[in-house]
């Protein structure tokens, strides 16, 4: 099956032009694929005949048009399209009214055509759209070569027509390196685990493999946290906590499954943060740390078997704090830390001690917005220091991952970005 991208996202690019005719921005893909991208947005109250010509199309709804312009015949789908036949050859306009991005393909079956050398449109920021064949050069090329349609919740499945990232690391841990955490899969590499907007989880294996998909019993849990073994198996856990408020442990068996769910408290609805920060106890054990509504932060002592002893409150006022991770040692004395964003944008470094306190904080970067989502996978530089992965949404379909690599004193203080097309959603959680 051809696909609108090749296996490595990051060698794509896009073109800009802005269409005279409705004023709106269009971004132009290389690749073949028009996307139509979709639904919120609303056409203002004053429309114009042409619009209104559009709006025959229901709400909810992909349309195709015979005329130019929302004229003509009309054909309503809710589902995508492998061949669209007859009214995919006749289509001179179309418009998407779904809350899905839609993408056009020139044949059937989501395939390229052989001589179809694009530019053709794409179109930025969920909304309603419309385009016709007459108003570019590029969407000329799509008069009565409409082939297929998909209609996705996210950007790149849409184009990709998978509900997963091609994540890989920077670099490869050498054969055989110990991970304290962040390799689920158990073979010395990291990898990163990501929640899809359909709430299947999957294990992205960090080598452009199919990821394991481990199912949708995650999918209602509104935080999830990892950070090594928990139960003494030796083996990478979840942590999960669902809409009432109850802690899960889901405990990983090392490949491609996770066992049977263990309950670990209820009530955690009154906590605003909830990290997986390793053995901040000294003990060997991984603890958990969670944020209360008043702003105290709490350790809970791991047991070494899924559970937790009594917990100690260790800071006060970290209301101001807009996330807490915990990315293993950063300092470099062989002892995890924590790390918190302020109000401000700072990521603040937490020295462990090593015996459930921490020292002088000491600032790291600033510049972090706080719309940005932080996950700590352990090393992905492949250089025995840990580093911070942060998810910058953009714009809808647009997410970019960028890397705080580790120094083994701190972080690097410009993130670099990595891979910038990957167009994770901010419907899809990365952990």
């Amino acid at each position: 099956m051809s696909q609108p991208f090749e296996s490595r996202p990051s060698m794509s690019r896009s073109f800009k032009s802005l269409s005279s005719r409705r004023g709106r921005l269009l971004r132009a893909s290389a690749t073949g694929v028009v996307l139509v991208v979709a639904a919120g947005a609303t056409m203002s109250g004053s429309a114009t005949a042409a619009e209104e010509d559009y709006l025959r199309c229901p709400r909810g709804y992909f349309c195709l048009f015979t005329g130019i312009e929302g004229k003509g015949g009309i054909y309503k789908y809710r589902t995508s399209q492998s061949d669209f036949g007859a009214p995919g050859r006749n289509a001179l306009s179309w418009i998407n009214r779904t809350k899905n991005f839609a993408c056009l393909w020139p044949e059937k079956n989501y395939t390229l055509k052989p001589t179809f050398n694009g530019p053709v449109p794409v179109t930025d920021n969920p909304a309603e759209v419309n385009g016709d064949t007459t108003s570019s050069s590029m969407l000329r090329m799509y008069r009565h070569h409409v082939g297929s349609m998909t209609l996705a919740p996210t950007r790149h499945e849409c184009e990709w027509r998978k509900q997963y990232i091609d994540w890989t690391p920077v670099q490869y841990s050498p054969p055989g390196t110990p991970k304290p955490f962040g390799s689920f899969l158990g073979n010395g590499q990291s990898q990163v685990l990501m929640r899809s907007a359909q709430g299947r989880l999957w294990v992205l294996p960090g080598d452009l493999s199919k990821p394991p998909n481990l199912g949708t019993r995650l999918s209602g849990m509104t935080v999830l946290v990892r950070h090594g073994d928990y139960t003494g198996d030796g083996r990478e856990d979840i942590f999960a906590r669902d809409k009432a408020g109850v802690l899960w442990l889901y405990p990983g068996n090392g490949k491609y499954a996770l066992g049977a769910r263990r309950l670990i408290a209820y009530g955690w609805n009154n906590k605003t943060a909830i990290a997986a920060v390793g053995d901040i106890t000294g003990d060997k054990k991984n603890d958990l740390m969670a944020r209360d509504k008043a702003g105290a932060l709490w350790l809970y002592p791991g047991n070494g078997r899924g559970g937790f002893g009594a917990r100690t409150r260790v800071a006060s006022g970290w209301n101001t704090m807009t996330a807490l991770l915990g990315p293993g040692d950063l300092s470099g004395d062989g002892k995890d830390d924590i790390v918190g964003r302020d109000n401000a944008g700072a990521l603040w470094l937490y020295p462990g001690n090593g015996k459930g306190g921490f020292g002088k904080r000491v600032r790291l970067v600033t510049g972090v917005s706080r719309t940005w989502k932080l996950f700590a996978p352990g090393d992905v530089t492949g250089d025995g220091r840990n580093d911070i992965y942060a998810v910058d949404a953009l714009e809808a379909g647009h997410g970019e991952l960028l890397l705080f690599s580790g120094t083994g004193k701190g972080l690097r203080r410009e993130p670099v970005y990595y891979r910038t097309v990957y167009n994770t959603d901010s419907k899809e959680v990365l952990f």
